[in-house]
């Protein structure tokens, strides 16, 4: 990448965003790494970086990359013990702090910390930590000297060298630290960044978890290609961020676009008579459209006039408040809604699902505007061997597959096949025109009493398409027959509760009224009627709280933790069961 492109980072800055050159970029890296190096970083060391996502973060992995260090990941929502046990585990000797909240939360913590020996606060000031405003002076102090030293180190890194240690959010278990080398990374780099039409002239918003090895990847993508990078302030205020900066690629969670899709049927319910009847015409022709998207084909003329109208009414608003100039996104970290995708894609807002884990850097298959197909994730990446597995369970060899897990023998040897395929743990096939679909995952299979095996994610996927329904979990391992744990959508059932003349004073009041236990009724009714016998949830159980990332239910990727879901909902599960059997 040449160092002259003018505006190369868009950060926010009191609310008004800021912008770094290609060279600001430069500068800012090397001043960071040499001031890391003369407090003592050397080749292997391990730095953490715990904050929200930031160009500050980028540039504090950069720095500690090309010092030949390693990038050690923390979630900024963990709890001190799971920050302690990765620091310590980790035996990490410096760490970003992203603010002085989570400074105190680490301060609690220093009795159990004897192998950090510096902390570096990324937001505001403390006796305790070092600024970073004051880490940047230190590192421009010594860059007339320091390029060519900050060169020659960071030129001196071997593919094979440790790049980062990724501590999993795990949605079983304790989470494992995943080592991945720079060869790993360079090589899933190098193998997407010319599936797409990435370009100099293109602006990227980032807002999920740089945490996370997806979004962290995609934007090491971004800075090869030279795109243009936003960062954004805050999930909170990633729709006034979009309007800021009009960007024309972003990755996201399908979490993300389901929120998305529900603002489209919230106006819709809160709308005229006129407004509804238009957004469920709306719907159904995106939906009849996309595939003529993905294909390539002209409309036909009916279509094509339809299409013109709706897009002036309908679409052209939905991207818009996406920002208005988005060319396409990509959809990471759990399964995309078909019927979503359909609606969007429809619209004009085109995404792409993909697939793979922390363990693979982390991509292993993507769809793409030459090998498009809803409800598979694409073709496998060039240089990435897919194998299926006697049992479903999808096998994974390549050169962005990690080497194993840090200090853990026992889960690296299990982790693999003889012949060194990797164990992704998901059950998936590859179709006759060689995409990879993705079923269950192998954990998550629910086995029966009776033996029977159900995957409970696209029948969750079926229920969660219903107006009225946000979250479905399904349970029955070792039980008679199947059940579902619902999370209503709340506005939405209200609205409808409101307009049926039905009257509550508490949540569990309304999901006791009979007339929404009917209309539950009908839906788990109407969904069971597309499903095996075997497969049927016979009873339903409706829950007030929702899964979030704050109790605890879900990950920091927005996966569901179904252990922790069993656990905490066990009594709820038990009655619904002791209901049946009497």
């Amino acid at each position: 990448m040449e160092y002259n492109k003018p505006v190369h980072v868009r950060y926010p800055c009191q609310g008004v965003y800021q912008s770094f050159s290609s060279e600001d970029v430069r500068k800012q890296v090397m001043a960071i790494a040499l001031a890391l190096q003369d407090l003592g970083a050397r080749e292997g060391m391990k730095i953490a970086i715990f904050c929200d996502s930031s160009y500050r973060w980028a540039f504090a992995d950069f720095a500690i990359m090309t010092s030949r260090a390693v990038t050690v990941t923390i979630y900024p929502n963990l709890l001190p013990p799971q920050i302690a046990a990765i620091l310590e585990r980790a035996e990490c000797e410096m760490i970003f702090v992203g603010n002085e909240q989570l400074l105190g939360n680490l301060l609690s913590l220093r009795d159990d910390l004897p192998s950090v020996k510096h902390m570096i606060l990324m937001e505001g000031s403390s006796p305790e930590a070092i600024s970073w405003d004051d880490l940047l002076s230190r590192g421009m102090a010594l860059l007339p000297e320091g390029v060519e030293r900050f060169e020659h180190r960071a030129k001196s890194a071997h593919p094979d060298d440790v790049a980062t240690i990724l501590f999993t959010s795990g949605t079983t278990g304790d989470p494992k630290g995943v080592v991945l080398t720079h060869g790993n990374i360079l090589s899933n780099v190098v193998a997407t960044a010319d599936l797409f039409d990435f370009g100099s002239n293109d602006t990227a918003i980032i807002f999920l978890p740089l945490s996370h090895i997806l979004e962290r990847m995609v934007n090491f993508v971004y800075w090869a290609k030279g795109m243009t990078m936003g960062y954004a302030e805050s999930i909170e205020t990633l729709g006034k961020n979009l309007m800021e900066i009009h960007p024309t690629i972003f990755t996201a969670v399908p979490r993300m676009y389901e929120k998305m899709y529900d603002r489209v049927q919230e106006k819709a319910r809160s709308g005229s008579s006129l407004t509804r009847r238009l957004l469920r015409v709306a719907e159904a022709t995106a939906r009849e459209a996309a595939d003529y998207v993905i294909h390539r084909k002209p409309f036909p003329l009916g279509l094509s006039l339809k299409m013109k109208i709706l897009d002036r009414l309908v679409y052209r608003k939905i991207r818009a408040n996406l920002g208005g100039n988005l060319r396409f996104c990509i959809a990471g970290g759990a399964a995309l809604n078909v019927h979503i995708a359909r609606f969007f894609i429809g619209a004009g807002v085109y995404i792409f699902e993909g697939y793979g884990l922390t363990e693979t850097s982390p991509v292993l298959a993507v769809n793409t505007f030459n090998n498009w197909k809803l409800g598979t994730v694409g073709h496998p990446l060039e240089g990435v061997e897919i194998r299926i597995a006697e049992d479903g369970e999808i096998l994974a060899r390549g050169p962005n597959v990690f080497q194993g897990y840090y200090r853990d023998e026992t889960a690296t040897r299990e982790s693999f096949t003889e012949d060194g395929f990797f164990r992704t743990g998901d059950i998936g096939l590859v179709d006759e025109e060689g995409f990879l679909k993705i079923t269950d995952r192998k954990k998550d299979l629910i086995v029966t009493a009776g033996g029977k095996n159900i995957a409970p994610l696209p029948i969750e996927e079926r229920f969660k398409r219903n107006l009225y329904i946000s979250q479905a979990v399904m349970s029955g391992d070792g039980r008679p027959y199947p059940i579902i744990l619902l999370v209503p959508d709340f506005e939405a059932l209200m609205d409808w509760a409101n307009h049926s003349g039905i009257t509550w004073e508490k949540k569990a009041d309304l999901l006791e009224h009979p007339k929404v236990r009917q209309l539950f009724d009908g839906i788990v009714e109407s969904v069971n009627l597309l499903l095996a016998r075997y497969e049927q949830p016979k009873r339903y159980a409706l829950l007030q709280e929702e899964f979030t990332i704050e109790n605890g239910l879900l990950t920091p990727t927005q996966k569901v933790k179904r252990r922790v879901v069993a656990k905490q909902f066990q009594s709820e599960i038990d009655k619904v069961y002791a209901a049946g059997s009497s």
